[in-house]
C-alpha cells in the first residue's frame, strides 16, 4: 500500500452527515482476445435515498451498450443496487463485479447525445456480467483522514485509492 489506505477501505464505511454523501466503486476492463471492455460503477448516496448504477460496454465494431438508473437504497451498508453489485472477496486483492439488467444498444454512441431520446427509440438488450479483478500492482491513495473539512457540502472526493488488477 502507497498511502493511508487499509483492507477496512474496501468496504463500505459509515454514513456520514452530509446530505450529498457519496461512497462510490468504479471498475473498469478490457479482454484483449474478445477486443471488448467496459465500466461499472455504484455510487451510494443513501442520504438521498439513492444509488447511481452505471453499465458501459465497448463492442468491437464500435457499438456501446449503456445503462443508467438511480434505484432507492437507504443505507451504505453494500454496493448492491439496481442489479449490480460489487463483493470483496480479499481486501485489496480479489473483487468480483456481477450485472444481472439490460442495457441500451447504440448503433453509435454519438447517439447518447441525447440520453433521453437514445432510451427511447433505441433497442435494449439483457445483459450477464460476472468478473472477477485480481490485484497485480499495489493499492495507492488515501483516505483522506489528515484534511481539515471546512464545508462538507462542498467536499469532493476526500478519500480515493485506486489498484491496477487482471
Amino acid at each position: 500500500v502507497y498511502g493511508d489506505s487499509a483492507a477496512s477501505d474496501d468496504s463500505t464505511h459509515a454514513l456520514g452527515p452530509e446530505k450529498n454523501f457519496n461512497e462510490s466503486m468504479y471498475f473498469n476492463f478490457f479482454d484483449n482476445k474478445l477486443r471488448r471492455g467496459g465500466f461499472l460503477r455504484v455510487g451510494n448516496r443513501a442520504n438521498e435515498n439513492y444509488a447511481e448504477v452505471t453499465l458501459c460496454l465497448y463492442e468491437p465494431d464500435g457499438q456501446v451498450l449503456f445503462n443508467y438508473k438511480r434505484p432507492e437504497i437507504t443505507t451504505n451498508d453494500a454496493y448492491d443496487a439496481g442489479g449490480m453489485r460489487f463483493e470483496t472477496l480479499e481486501p485489496l486483492v480479489r473483487h468480483r463485479t456481477t450485472y444481472e439488467g439490460s442495457a441500451v444498444y447504440l448503433a453509435t454512441p454519438e447517439a447518447m447525445s441525447d440520453p433521453g431520446q437514445a432510451f427511447r427509440e433505441n433497442p435494449h438488450k439483457k445483459i450477464s456480467i460476472d468478473l472477477v479483478h485480481e490485484a497485480v500492482g499495489p493499492v495507492y491513495g488515501t483516505t483522506g483522514g489528515d484534511r481539515v473539512i471546512v464545508d462538507p457540502e462542498k467536499e469532493f472526493a476526500k478519500a480515493h485509492y485506486e489498484q491496477h488488477m487482471k
